[in-house]
């Protein structure tokens, strides 16, 4: 096991600390959505019933994951303090543990989407072609869901330490796969007959187990910075705090993922078209939203380390630089998406009516992108200090009120599809709001000061 020394230098809060931690979680997300882009792409010839499929699929997946995405950041902020308490052997106790968890809690969640996958497309109100093909997707994601939730929480446990390194080549094998398998099982290829959307969930699938066992191999034989520590290491204790810390994330990600799908079942009262339009819009932005996720991850790994170390103030002013550095990145990034809007929302597709509708969409929410960068960065340092409740309250009251409820109304009224696009502007205001507030309050500076002593 490698000795503390390597993240010494991410302890002093300083914006190339941030940038060094931040930007192999981005690269590792812009990977991801990638993926997602391909999907879309590969599903493009078969018709806006299928890239309404592979849309429905993805946000059903998202869900899928809530409860280990919630797992993931609890070991985050666990394994970050222990790391920076110079707790060595507790940091990889909690990695062991965590993976444990991981790996059930997706065995499990797993059953429902392979066992019943046409009820869950069908209640999402789109058409019959769109909700068969969704289906087969969504069973196909399920199969492989314990791989996918592995390579999320080896990728956490690694990050928590401040190696970002082996968690970007991980995300970048898995995506070279997932990609390079996904259009071989859908198209043909290889002697591989061609099988359609089924295909790209079997590619992908597969694509991102060869990868996650190559490096949980690894990760076995002791090759990373954070090692696993198997003796006693599943204790109730370690699981009891995992949850407590875990369960508000879960119940965020799970009110995040069943709100997003509520909202997609309200676009699809204006058509297929929309539908699809929402779905290609919301791929192309997240190659600006990944940027934020990024920075949220380098400041709940920064604010974990720094408090474990007994450096709260430290943390703190690490925290708004850190949220900053995301504002002008995103902004940035997100005007270029704006400009180029139209030619990106046709590459996707070559139906008018979705490059019209998705177009417009993306230039709404492009307005956001500043916003949902103080949202996603001061969220992060919230839960790296274990403050994972008010992220959660934030989130419900962003979602119910700025977005579902004003989009019902909007409906009643009998508005354009346009202003239920702009009730993202919403949503994401009311929750950078309420999270600079409570960042700024200093109460989360003292929430989680115990792991040097959970041995």
């Amino acid at each position: 096991m490698a000795s503390n020394s390597k993240t010494a230098r991410k302890l002093d809060a300083n914006l190339s600390s941030v940038w060094y931690l931040a930007w192999p979680s981005i690269i590792s997300n812009l990977l991801s959505t990638a993926v997602g882009v391909v999907h879309l792409k590969i599903a493009a010839p078969m018709g806006t019933s299928g890239v309404a499929a592979i849309v429905t699929g993805h946000r059903f997946f998202f869900l899928l994951q809530a409860i280990n995405i919630a797992l993931s950041i609890a070991a985050s902020a666990l394994i970050s303090q222990a790391w920076g308490s110079k707790n060595i052997e507790e940091a990889g106790k909690i990695a062991t543990t965590s993976i444990v968890m991981s790996a059930l809690i997706a065995l499990i969640l797993s059953l429902p989407p392979i066992l019943v996958p046409e009820f869950i497309a069908q209640s999402l109100g789109i058409d019959e072609q769109a909700a068969e093909q969704a289906a087969i997707f969504i069973r196909y994601l399920a199969l492989f869901n314990v791989v996918y939730a592995l390579n999320l929480m080896l990728s956490s446990v690694l990050r928590a330490v401040g190696d970002t390194i082996n968690p970007l080549i991980l995300a970048f094998a898995s995506t070279t796969a997932n990609i390079v398998l996904a259009w071989s099982f859908s198209f043909g290829a290889f002697g591989i007959p061609a099988q359609g959307i089924a295909g790209v969930g079997i590619g992908a699938g597969v694509g991102c187990s060869i990868t996650c066992l190559i490096f949980f191999v690894l990760w076995l034989n002791g090759r990373f910075q954070l090692d696993g520590v198997w003796k006693d290491a599943l204790t109730k204790q370690r699981f009891a705090r995992l949850l407590r810390i875990g369960m508000p994330v879960a119940i965020e990600q799970s009110v995040i993922q069943f709100s997003l799908l509520a909202f997609l079942a309200i676009v699809a009262v204006y058509g297929t078209e929309a539908y699809a339009a929402y779905g290609i819009g919301v791929t192309i932005l997240s190659l600006s939203f990944v940027i934020g996720i990024g920075f949220g991850l380098a400041n709940a790994t920064m604010t974990g380390q720094l408090i474990g170390a007994g450096k709260p103030e430290l943390a703190k002013a690490s925290g708004w630089k850190t949220m900053w550095l995301a504002v002008a990145i995103m902004t940035l990034f997100a005007l270029g998406l704006a400009l180029g809007a139209r030619t990106l929302a046709s590459f996707m597709t070559d139906d008018p009516e979705v490059i019209e509708l998705a177009t417009n969409f993306i230039r709404i929410l492009a307005i956001a992108q500043p916003i949902m960068a103080v949202e996603y960065s001061l969220a992060g340092a919230l839960r790296g200090a274990g403050d994972t409740r008010f992220p959660l309250i934030s989130t419900f009251t962003g979602l119910f009120f700025g977005r579902i409820l004003l989009a019902l109304l909007f409906i009643q009224w009998e508005l354009s599809v346009y202003w239920i696009f702009s009730v993202a502007l919403i949503d994401f205001s009311i929750k950078a709001s309420l999270l600079v507030w409570r960042y700024h309050s200093g109460r989360w500076q003292h929430k989680m000061q115990y792991t040097a002593t959970l041995s």
